[in-house]
């Protein structure tokens, strides 16, 4: 059956009907009163004042009796199926405050409109899901921030005091102590670089400055400068169809993005090893991956990596740098920014991070 007739083009529907029955049982009750008159007058005798005044006015009577008796009917009719239409719409917003657990059926002329309480209904969820995610990431954040910090400082503190109330140190145990004072420094440093950053790139400001830059002669240029921050590893880019090729995109969020990638194939990497990264200009795409060896027992989900504050193989001891856990989240939130893609995964204990970013 076809779903033609609206709710309210059901309720004109009963109006009608109801008006042709009351105009026939007005005029059925008026025939009736017109039979019993004729059968009760005495045609001989002169007509009496009241049978003068029925037969004057009173088809007048019938009618004003007809046209209360189909307004009445009207009004029942339409407030009855109006009682039912709030009856529908009370459900679907007790739905939609979670009062009750369904919504009931309605009309089948209605069928959109519970869909609509349905749909809301969901998106209302949703917003609370995504609310209380949201207070769960500022609470980790500073549950994650305060307890980063208490060790530098608490290191900072210590050996400060050392400096400062020991009169005997000797020369080699004050260099020591203040290499120990400024590493702590430069973890506070890289914290906080971290966290404002992953502050600003969540709250989606990013700015977006596209430079037309050659890529190759960029990114050897950059690799001249990390090299010396890899530790004891070994930075190799590789470059494949890059010659002379000039790429528009934002060259400061590329370094971000590189920089966040090679820090974390550092801190994982086994000691000595060579962290690859290739560069490839493909389709008007630039595809960045970065490469590194990593231990057989390495405890670390890949698969949730660029979730905010994940930190891989908690005995922090076996890292080379105490990272903030953002690193990777930072990355993806840029390269989403940039319209590209981002994965991450493990293969032959190789930890393999790709990127790619169209380029124009």
């Amino acid at each position: 059956m076809r779903k033609e007739n609206s709710y309210i083009k059901r309720i004109i529907l009963y109006q009608c009907l109801w008006i042709a029955v009351g105009i026939f049982i007005t005029f059925a009750f008026h025939q009736l009163i017109d039979s019993l008159v004729i059968y009760n007058i005495d045609t001989e005798a002169e007509l009496s004042p009241i049978y003068k005044i029925y037969f004057g006015f009173g088809h007048y009577f019938f009618i004003m009796l007809g046209a209360i008796i189909i307004t009445i009917g009207c009004f029942y009719i339409q407030n009855k199926q109006f009682e039912k239409y709030r009856e529908y719409f009370v459900s679907g917003i007790k739905y939609i405050k979670g009062e009750v657990p369904t919504i009931e059926e309605f009309h089948e002329s209605l069928s959109n409109e519970r869909l609509d309480f349905i749909n809301i209904r969901k998106q209302i969820l949703e917003m609370e899901n995504n609310y209380e995610l949201a207070y769960k990431e500022k609470t980790d954040l500073l549950t994650y921030l305060a307890h980063d910090i208490k060790t530098p400082l608490s290191n900072l503190l210590g050996y400060s005091t050392l400096l400062y109330d020991e009169d005997n140190l000797t020369y080699e145990q004050q260099k020591k102590f203040i290499k120990v004072i400024y590493e702590n420094v430069k973890s506070l440093n890289s914290l906080s670089e971290d966290f404002f950053s992953y502050l600003k790139f969540n709250l989606n400001e990013i700015p977006i400055n596209i430079k037309k830059f050659d890529a190759e002669l960029f990114l050897k240029q950059w690799e001249e400068e990390r090299k010396t921050l890899v530790n004891d590893n070994v930075l190799d880019i590789r470059f494949a169809n890059t010659s002379c090729k000039e790429i528009n995109t934002d060259p400061e969020l590329i370094v971000r993005i590189l920089d966040n990638l090679v820090s974390n194939a550092n801190k994982y990497s086994k000691k000595g090893t060579t962290i690859i990264v290739e560069v490839e200009i493909q389709d008007k795409a630039l595809n960045l991956t970065v490469k590194n060896e990593v231990e057989n027992d390495l405890n670390v989900d890949w698969k949730l990596v660029k979730n905010k504050f994940y930190r891989g193989d908690m005995s922090r001891n076996r890292l080379k740098n105490n990272g903030s856990g953002v690193g990777l989240t930072i990355v993806n939130d840029i390269v989403a920014h940039l319209n590209g893609e981002f994965e991450v995964y493990n293969k032959d204990n190789w930890i393999i991070a790709n990127v790619i970013i169209p380029v124009y």
